[in-house]
């Protein structure tokens, strides 16, 4: 029942996006095909994703730019991260993170989040993971997107991800150089040890003379 339910509303969403988009048709010898969209009520990711897998349609890019980015809600974000929380680069509990959480916290966002979009029918923010986990976050519900089309994109698995990360955890240490390692004390001398030094320290000296 909650498989149908969700195929329900995917099928009643994709109706109501439909009703305010449309795809150019491919070019007839294979070209790229451009179009602008409605800033204020654009498609959805899957629509442009799928609107440039199967006819080759990207945005012209004096529609959607860095000056006139295009808001997602976040949410709708999430499933085209690249990497989830428990695999950024800088993870929450760095200096970077926290730094561009109080940056955004204070001043919003500095610059869209980029969406990469493929030909073979793979999209992914690019550029953007931390700002997004920090808008989720801090509960900002809607943040600013820029497109770039190209002809393959490929995104991580989480199983590629945990064998990445689990490399790179597991990795051996560099070994610190020996010149700057402190040698260990020596150990003491006994009493019967040290009148033997003395003993043979002293043969050493009659045959020096």
């Amino acid at each position: 029942m909650k498989l149908i339910l969700e195929r329900w509303n995917r099928f009643l969403k994709e109706e109501n996006d439909s009703l305010h988009h449309t795809c150019p048709e491919a070019h007839p010898k294979g070209f790229n095909v451009y179009y602008e969209i409605d800033r204020d009520d654009p498609p959805s990711i899957e629509q442009i994703l799928n609107c440039w897998a199967k006819n080759s349609a990207a945005i012209y890019s004096y529609s959607v730019n860095f000056d006139k980015p295009v808001i997602y809600k976040t949410s709708e974000l999430t499933p085209y991260r690249e990497f989830p929380r428990q695999y950024l680069r800088n993870p929450p509990e760095t200096q970077y993170y926290q730094d561009l959480k109080k940056y955004i916290e204070e001043n919003g966002f500095p610059e869209a989040l980029i969406v990469f979009f493929g030909r073979n029918g793979v999209a992914k923010i690019g550029e953007g993971n931390h700002r997004h986990e920090i808008a989720l976050e801090l509960g900002i519900e809607e943040v600013p997107v820029k497109f770039e089309f190209w002809k393959n994109v490929s995104k991580p698995s989480e199983q590629e991800l945990d064998n990445l990360y689990g490399q790179k955890e597991n990795e051996p240490r560099e070994k610190v150089p020996e010149k700057y390692i402190k040698p260990d004390p020596p150990k003491p001398v006994s009493p019967e040890q040290q009148e033997r030094i003395d003993y043979l320290m002293a043969l050493l000296s009659r045959k020096g003379n």
